[in-house]
């Protein structure tokens, strides 16, 4: 689900040429190693359920 309503907002962006495919591209591959690095092997994270907020120091700007 949570997939989906990203697709679907980038799907806008693109729409609106406020971001390239290019550019979706480039940020789904560093999503995805990222992802791969700090949290495989765990529970998928619910980014809907009221919890507290982190995120490693690469993750946040």
């Amino acid at each position: 689900m949570q997939r989906e309503m990203i697709d679907e907002a980038l799907s806008k962006f693109a729409k609106m040429d406020v971001i390239s495919p290019s550019e979706i591209e480039k940020g789904d591959a560093w999503a995805k190693e990222a992802f791969e690095r700090e949290f495989k092997g765990q529970s998928p994270i619910n980014v809907e359920s009221p919890t507290d907020c982190y995120a490693t120091p690469e993750l946040v700007p």
